[in-house]
């Protein structure tokens, strides 16, 4: 997907503590819109490529974030990886998230910069 479309800000397949039917596959790049079907049927297509059935039905959903949707940010500001990083009993966008692997999460740019220039401005005070 990264070759064909660009980089994710964030990618990350996490189980709930809600009883669920399976993993959330949380996805966000530049290239995603969040209420777009066709973002929706990329992914469950490269899915559904790499994935066998049997994989693919443990996918209980797939969520689109948009670059800049609040969803995003906690992970993206607090695990900046482009490794897979194992997660357990975080909270994410107001959900208790018993266990999960995040694969690649980076924060905006804007973001950053904005919490370096906030960082800089409380040292020079």
């Amino acid at each position: 997907m990264i070759a064909e479309r660009g980089a994710f800000s964030l990618f990350a397949v996490l189980m709930p503590e809600r009883e669920s039917t399976g993993w959330d596959i949380v996805v966000c790049a530049d290239w995603l819109k969040r209420s777009d079907k066709t973002s929706l049927d990329y992914i469950f297509g490269k899915l559904a490529d790499f994935l066998s059935r049997s994989e693919m039905t443990k996918i209980a959903r797939v969520i689109v974030a948009d670059t800049g949707h609040a969803a995003a940010e906690p992970l993206t500001e607090t695990i900046i990886t482009s490794k897979i990083t194992r997660v357990m009993n975080i909270e994410f966008s107001g959900l208790q998230i018993r266990d999960g692997y995040i694969f690649e999460s980076r924060p905006k740019i804007s973001a950053t910069l904005s919490r370096l220039q906030k960082q800089r401005k409380r040292i020079v005070e």
